[in-house]
């Protein structure tokens, strides 16, 4: 899936309480959250508005990932 807008290293301007992951998988030494949708703080700088929205479906991906068992 396509999306509008990306951006790094934000993750602390969107808050996930409430919000549905639609899919967890691992992919290339990472791991992906399709997220049926996430709150974007007011603080983001991708976000046009003043306060926090709800925005549409999304993807986080953690780069890099070492899993251990």
């Amino acid at each position: 899936m396509k999306y509008k807008t990306e951006s790094r290293n934000t993750t602390e301007f969107i808050n996930l309480h409430d919000c549905e992951c639609l899919s967890l998988s691992y992919e290339n030494s990472g791991i992906v959250m399709e997220m049926e949708w996430m709150e974007i703080l007011g603080e983001h700088s991708e976000n046009p508005y003043n306060m926090a929205y709800s925005s549409d479906r999304g993807m986080i991906g953690f780069n890099d990932v070492i899993i251990n068992n």
